[in-house]
């Protein structure tokens, strides 16, 4: 009698393990623009503190995370082309534009974050890269995980 408990709790504690590793390796998702594009073929973006994703690749849509967790949007990974209104923060300066376009080559199985800023004269975003699964910091803007700045297409 002892093995068949010890069975089912051991057979419970590793579903529990495996949904908890489940629910873990994948960001909440608050947007899937394809769910027909398997998992390792996707990238994950989030428009947090960014402003409203308005088109992709030249369909209109209205993405935006609400709230303080970091919620993502599932895309096929490839080149891909957003339209933005951008409303972003970067210490004591505020970016705004309607219509601003961005394209990016978002790589499969990645976490991408952006914040809005200048450099060489020219807008951009500095985006951010994680890898799926990865804890994003808090305050994930001062991490190491910058990838880089890449400018709006249809700015300056």
């Amino acid at each position: 009698m002892k093995k068949i408990k010890l069975g089912i709790s051991f057979g419970i504690g590793i579903l529990f393990l495996a949904v908890f590793t489940g629910c873990a390796m994948t960001p909440k998702v608050n947007h899937i623009v394809d769910d027909s594009i398997p998992l390792e073929r996707s990238a994950w973006i989030s428009p947090l503190n960014a402003g409203i994703i308005i088109g992709y690749n030249g369909i209109p849509v209205s993405w935006r995370v609400w709230g303080t967790s970091a919620g993502m949007i599932q895309i096929p990974a490839g080149d891909t082309l957003l339209e933005w209104n951008v409303d972003s923060a970067s210490g004591n300066t505020i970016y705004r534009g309607s219509n601003i376009l961005f394209r990016f080559n978002f790589q499969p199985n990645m976490q991408y974050l952006f914040l809005a800023g200048r450099e060489d004269g020219r807008s951009g975003f500095n985006v951010y890269i994680f890898d799926l699964g990865e804890k994003i910091p808090g305050n994930p803007y001062v991490s190491q995980n910058r990838l880089g700045f890449f400018p709006f297409l249809n700015t300056e």
